[in-house]
C-alpha cells in the first residue's frame, strides 16, 4: 500500500459548489425549459418566432430568479432581524451569501 501512495499522484478534491438555496424544483424546471429553447435557436437560428419564444423564456428565466432570490434575501433579513432566538439568528446569518454578511 505504501509503494502505491508513493508512486501514484494524489488527486485533490474537487471543490463542492456551494448550493444556492433560493434555487428550488420552480427554478430548475424553468432552468430546463430554458435549455430546450436554447436548442431549439441552434437548430433552427432564422426563425423569427423560434427567436421571439427564446427571448421570452430567457426573461421569464431572469425575473424568477431575481424574485426568488431578493424573497430568500427579505427572509433571512426578517430572521435576522427578528432575532427572538439566538441559534435561529445564527443559521440566518450563515445561510446568507459571504458577500452579504
Amino acid at each position: 500500500m505504501e509503494i502505491a501512495q508513493t508512486s501514484l499522484p494524489q488527486r485533490k478534491a474537487n471543490p463542492t459548489k456551494r448550493r444556492k438555496r433560493w434555487f428550488d424544483k420552480e427554478c430548475r424546471l424553468k432552468r430546463s425549459e430554458l435549455r430546450k429553447a436554447e436548442k431549439m435557436l441552434s437548430t433552427h437560428a432564422l426563425s423569427p418566432e423560434i427567436r421571439e419564444k427564446y427571448v421570452q423564456v430567457r426573461r421569464e428565466y431572469q425575473q424568477l430568479r431575481r424574485r426568488k432570490r431578493r424573497d430568500y434575501l427579505w427572509q433571512a433579513n426578517q430572521a435576522i432581524e427578528s432575532g427572538r432566538k439566538n441559534a435561529l439568528n445564527w443559521t440566518a446569518i450563515k445561510s446568507l451569501p459571504r458577500t452579504l454578511r
